[in-house]
């Protein structure tokens, strides 16, 4: 015959597990199966209008090293979070058509697509939006503007 204690002992080991048990189940049974993501975060800034500024861009060293700057002034159009422009390349660094940036404003972050007439640059561009000012960079060539 076994002792008073160790009989309460496993009653309460037995119903803890039966009711650890039963916390798991509840809490499986209202886990949704597919949750919603957040939404993204709205634009946190205007785009839209005239910005001027610099064009920057390195030359590596196959090209002979060094760089160049210019000024340059750019208009966006903005609706929603999709924002677009006609990026200029200063005329004493480079001569050619102005380049097409297409992208999307989360919160403060501009990321999009810089396209020339046979190629578009998707990854690498990297743009960060504050009120008054604007960046746009990728590989070793960029646009710094200011309202």
């Amino acid at each position: 015959m076994r002792s008073p204690i160790s009989i309460s002992r496993r009653l309460r080991g037995r119903a803890l597990a039966t009711f650890a048990g039963l916390t798991v189940v509840a809490c499986n049974s209202t886990m949704p199966t597919n949750p919603t993501p957040p939404p993204p975060l709205p634009p946190a800034v205007d785009l839209a209008g005239t910005w001027s500024g610099a064009y920057k861009v390195g030359w590596d060293e196959m090209d002979g090293g060094g760089g160049c700057s210019g000024p340059v002034t750019v208009t966006f159009e903005q609706s929603g979070s999709s924002v677009s422009a006609s990026l200029p390349w200063a005329s004493e660094c480079v001569d050619g058509e102005p380049v097409k940036f297409e992208g999307t404003l989360t919160g403060n972050v501009l990321k999009g697509r810089i396209m020339y007439p046979n190629t578009t640059f998707t990854k690498s561009t990297y743009s960060y939006a504050l009120d008054n000012q604007l960046t746009i960079a990728v590989f070793n060539y960029g646009w710094v503007l200011r309202r």
